[in-house]
């Protein structure tokens, strides 16, 4: 516990020094977010025992650090893309969180914790858990396929082979260690997602760029 919030508190010193960048409102952005990480499980009532864990990541993993870091290199500018960004994140963090809850259901249950899980019950969770996960491959979509649009970030799409696997995996297990798997699965996921997000964007800003360079700097030695 100790070490926890040692590492807790130098974060947020950090994360301060870096929000000033930002402004204010970047500032009240990590408020929140140190403020949700610790009372994510902390007290009686915490926040992850309220239902609100799967809201909790969507904030924490997608709004406020997608729309939080843009501010910071735009000098507190904010733009809609920076919000259409961050939704796919938060409905991949979103569907993390749940398929643990799914894997914690029956001792949650025991002990009368409340999460979406054990309040929707293991059916309408599966349901939940790939509308979640989906949501976040149709956010992409509709950022990268029109015509004009940063068609490389597309490239999140290939991990829809692993989407599938553990698709596959919440609607035919039954027991916690099957969660479990969907559960790594899901993280595997949202890591493989942001990082190739973060490509394809990084392509798409550099491609209009190159033709504008000197020719001596494009030309191979």
């Amino acid at each position: 516990m100790t070490i926890g919030l040692a590492v807790l508190a130098i974060g947020s010193v950090l994360g301060l020094i870096t929000s000033l960048a930002g402004g204010p409102i970047v500032c009240l952005f990590g408020l929140i977010m140190v403020l949700c990480a610790y009372f994510f499980s902390a007290t009686r009532r915490s926040l992850s025992s309220l239902g609100l864990g799967e809201l909790v990541g969507f904030i924490v993993f997608g709004l406020l650090p997608v729309m939080g870091a843009y501010m910071i290199q735009t000098g507190g500018h904010l733009a809609a893309t920076a919000f259409n960004y961050s939704l796919p994140l938060g409905f991949l963090a979103a569907g993390t969180i749940y398929a643990n809850n799914m894997r914690d259901i029956e001792g949650d249950s025991h002990v009368g914790k409340k999460t979406l899980v054990t309040i929707l019950g293991l059916h309408w969770s599966r349901i939940g858990y790939i509308v979640l996960m989906v949501l976040a491959y149709l956010i992409v979509l509709l950022l990268g396929v029109p015509h004009g649009h940063p068609h490389y970030v597309l490239l999140a799409l290939w991990t829809l082979p692993t989407l599938a696997v553990a698709i596959s995996g919440v609607l035919r297990t039954e027991i916690s260690a099957g969660f479990h798997d969907v559960m790594r699965q899901s993280m595997k996921i949202f890591i493989s997602f942001t990082i190739l997000l973060i490509i394809g964007l990084i392509i798409s800003a550099l491609i209009p760029v190159l033709p504008k360079l000197p020719e001596h700097l494009l030309t191979l030695p």
